[in-house]
């Protein structure tokens, strides 16, 4: 039973994911491949379809697309027009 069934609606997402977590007692390294690498796929696909989200142009390192996604949503959760006194 994987963790990722949910996933069928986006089959490039689900591969890795579900390899990562198939290989995670047999293959330790490459479960952190396949885990990284469905992580970075799922933030590109954030960053695809969501037309607010602007990719950084200097820096395509996963760090940095991520740092920014969290910024960016944590700026929309804390600006004035979101928040309640």
């Amino acid at each position: 039973m994987s963790n990722f069934l949910f996933m069928v609606e986006w089959p490039e997402l689900q591969e890795p994911a579900g390899k990562a977590e198939s290989l995670v007692h047999a293959d330790p390294r490459a479960a952190c491949f396949y885990a990284r690498y469905a992580m970075e796929r799922a933030v590109g696909w954030v960053y695809r379809f969501d037309p607010a989200m602007d990719q950084p142009g200097y820096d395509h390192s996963l760090n940095s697309v991520v740092f920014i996604a969290v910024m960016f949503v944590y700026r929309r959760w804390t600006s004035p027009a979101t928040t309640t006194a």
